[in-house]
């Protein structure tokens, strides 16, 4: 028997568990929509689909030259029907020594990639279409910091 995979050894019943798995994880919530940002300071936003009574959480991706401490001020406004319904404002000191935030290093061009979570959350009145408006300011980062946006990663 030949050992390579061939492509019917999956079969139709295995076909379905993937499915179910994919279905099933996808449904337990996720990384909605990345918002890039301007550093030190910038705003953006993005549309998403959101459903109401659930928790909105946010996270932050940056790239720091350094291992220094940086307090990240967000306000975030969640917008349907061209109407703001709720907003959330929040400060967080970031950075790859504290407990939350996950430090990736980026073998190519020493990159560091550090993403934490934002301690605050928003709900939405009713489900559907919602625009997300984020401002971040990074207070404490380096002027010369390198040119790739933040991202505020939308959650829910």
């Amino acid at each position: 028997m030949d050992a390579r995979y061939a492509p019917g050894m999956l079969g139709r019943a295995g076909r379905w568990v993937i499915l179910g798995v994919v279905v099933g994880l996808s449904a337990c919530g996720g990384t909605l929509s990345p918002i890039p940002v301007a550093v030190p300071r910038g705003d953006g936003q993005t549309v998403v689909t959101l459903a109401a009574g659930s928790d909105v959480r946010f996270w932050i991706v940056v790239d720091p030259l350094d291992s220094g401490r940086v307090r990240a001020d967000y306000e975030i406004d969640l917008l349907q029907s061209g109407r703001e319904v709720t907003s959330t404002h929040c400060a967080q000191e970031i950075s790859d020594a504290a407990a939350m935030c996950k430090l990736r290093q980026v073998s190519y061009g020493n990159h560091r990639h550090l993403t934490c979570p934002l301690p605050c959350s928003a709900r939405v009145p009713r489900s559907g279409p919602t625009v997300v408006r984020a401002t971040l300011k990074l207070v404490g980062y380096p002027v010369v910091a390198r040119a790739e946006p933040a991202e505020i990663i939308v959650e829910q």
